[in-house]
């Protein structure tokens, strides 16, 4: 489950980082000061348990979700579902195709609509609740967020994605005691998932905690060398 960097590009004053890896087709990191202060870190991209490509109805319709994953076109795929979804309005799949695309475009609302379609088709998919939980936090539902996200670590206690995301949202909503807990569950699970331990150690900083951090930068050095490098960058802020 090891993420490993890729590209950058710099939006709105923020420094985003792609990261690809056997977790997911593609994540999205931004990370600088000015994004949302002097230790943001925003994940972009939802994590997926499973290819979303696996969501197509047949090989072509997975070869195209591919190749738009591939391109970065959002509205594109948004279009592929939306236009199937009015032939099959109870596919879940496409709900869930149709949230994800939008949590792309930061259309959270809409997003939002989607996913609680999707997982009133199908309650027991977790990727669902998942994105959903994603979607919400980003849309400054913190909150809700991480009650949707119990509702996935009910369905699968196993999955390490629900208690990183548990840990993003535990942040947010200013309760770092249980954000530190759901860090370590998720690398209990999965102990190279380096976006949990990157999460972890940007808390510790936040909090002032010394301990464990070098533990941190140790396991990122050998996870994904770029969010090492970012949380190096982090730790020298935090000592100013």
């Amino acid at each position: 489950m090891a993420l490993r960097g890729g590209g950058r590009i710099r939006t709105q004053g923020c420094m985003v980082h792609k990261l690809t890896g056997s977790l997911l087709p593609l994540v999205l990191v931004a990370m600088l000061a000015g994004c949302a202060g002097p230790l943001a870190f925003i994940p972009i991209t939802p994590l997926l348990s499973s290819a979303l490509a696996s969501r197509g109805e047949d090989s072509q319709s997975a070869a195209l979700i591919t190749e738009m994953q591939k391109k970065g076109d959002w509205p594109g795929l948004a279009k592929f579902a939306q236009d199937r979804l009015l032939k099959d309005p109870s596919n879940g799949n496409l709900w869930v195709m149709l949230g994800y695309a939008l949590v792309q475009q930061s259309r959270y609302p809409d997003a939002i609509q989607a996913l609680i379609r999707a997982v009133a088709i199908n309650p027991e998919d977790v990727d669902g609740w998942n994105i959903l939980a994603d979607a919400q936090r980003r849309a400054g539902q913190p909150g809700a967020s991480s009650r949707t996200l119990q509702r996935a670590a009910a369905l699968d206690p196993t999955s390490a994605v629900t208690r990183y995301l548990m840990g993003e949202a535990f942040k947010e909503n200013g309760e770092p005691d249980r954000a530190e807990e759901a860090f370590r569950d998720a690398l209990k699970i999965s102990p190279d998932l380096a976006l949990a331990w990157f999460g972890l150690g940007e808390l510790l900083l936040r909090s002032g905690s010394p301990g464990d951090l070098d533990l941190v930068a140790e396991n990122l050095v050998h996870l994904d060398p770029k969010l090492a490098k970012e949380f190096s960058l982090l730790r020298s802020r935090s000592k100013r």
